[in-house]
């Protein structure tokens, strides 16, 4: 019997074949998939969302959680008397929230929170929306969160120091370095990488996509606007 294109097993062969290709391929490039989510406006975000500061970047999805929200913002000038009457602040502070909507309303999944303090020099706190992903990395239906930035408080031409930041619920990890100026400044402003040992605890695919990301935002010239 002479098997055309349209015959049943004839199709039931290509979807096999192509099933095959699908798991033939390399685990990392299957899992790193994106999590379809929406960018949300600070003015949008429910009332029972709180947080400090103003929103920077601010995502919302659904996984196997339920409904999320990841809120990413930056303090205003701390500095007592700075930045409005001298044009000059030497405290900032950023802000990461994760919510979840329960049959109660809103819940905070987890905040973390860092800062430049009594900065005599140049403040760098930069946060990029850019640097947002939300994925779902080892496909257990439940997404994680990625994000970078940088802080430094300096009066050279010194590396700024950059931090990522990965939660899979209320799991977190870290990379944990600085920034890459060694084109412009030579060997001495070479970047840091340290990764967190809470990524020994991760699927694999974790930590080859956060230095995947890492490394895409290493140079300082990527990020604007500089401190």
């Amino acid at each position: 019997m002479s098997i055309g294109a349209s015959s049943p097993v004839w199709r039931i062969s290509i979807a096999c074949a192509a099933l095959a290709v699908t798991l033939a391929a390399p685990a990392g490039a299957r899992a790193q998939r994106q999590v379809a989510s929406r960018a949300v406006e600070a003015r949008s975000l429910p009332r029972a969302v709180a947080y400090r500061g103003d929103v920077v970047a601010a995502r919302q999805w659904t996984d196997r959680m339920g409904d999320n929200l990841l809120v990413i913002t930056k303090t205003s000038c701390l500095t007592p008397g700075g930045e409005s009457e001298t044009g000059w602040c030497g405290d900032y502070e950023t802000y990461a929230y994760h919510y979840v909507r329960r049959p109660a309303g809103w819940t905070l999944l987890w905040r973390t929170t860092d800062s430049v303090r009594e900065c005599g020099e140049d403040v760098t706190l930069d946060l990029d929306p850019r640097t947002v992903s939300v994925t779902d990395l080892d496909a257990d239906g439940v997404a994680e969160t990625t994000f970078l930035y940088l802080l430094a408080c300096r009066g050279g031409v010194d590396p700024a120091g950059m931090k990522l930041i990965m939660h899979e619920g209320a799991a977190k990890y870290a990379i944990r370095g600085s920034t890459d100026m060694s084109r412009e400044y030579g060997a001495r402003a070479r970047s840091e990488m340290n990764v967190d040992p809470s990524f020994n605890r991760a699927p694999p695919a974790f930590r080859a996509f956060a230095v995947a990301q890492w490394n895409r935002w290493i140079r300082e010239d990527r990020w604007h606007p500089f401190g």
